[in-house]
C-alpha cells in the first residue's frame, strides 16, 4: 500500500486528527 493511500484511509478514519 502506498503512503498516499494510507494517508487517505487515515483521513477517512479520523479527519480531525489528520488535519
Amino acid at each position: 500500500m502506498e503512503e498516499i493511500q494510507i494517508q487517505t484511509l487515515q483521513f477517512k478514519s479520523n479527519p480531525i486528527a489528520v488535519g
